[in-house]
């Protein structure tokens, strides 16, 4: 079971969850992604139909793309990123 701490941003439905990480002699062990962990901290989105993994070198901008029916979960397992999120509804508030 993966324990999560959630922190809400600006933009609705846009969170950042830290997970926690387990160390020892042979290295580091994190669970990604756990339809009950994520439901309990109000994540209604089931994010396991589909699964990518990529990995970038420094300095790359990589696009992530979606819709009003695609739900990203994002993490970062080395080093950190700039994520961008744009609100592109124009009946939003928050366009």
């Amino acid at each position: 079971m993966i324990e999560i701490k959630r922190e809400s941003i600006v933009l609705p439905d846009v969170c950042v969850f830290y997970r926690k990480t387990s160390r020892d002699h042979r290295g580091l062990n994190a669970d990604v992604y756990d339809d009950e962990v994520y439901f309990s901290a109000g994540v209604q989105a089931k994010l396991g139909t589909q699964q990518n993994y990529s990995i970038s070198k420094k300095n790359v901008l990589r696009g992530l793309h979606g819709d009003d029916c695609t739900f990203k979960l994002v993490c970062c397992p080395i080093g950190e990123f700039l994520l961008v999120v744009v609100n592109y509804d124009q009946n939003s508030p928050y366009f």
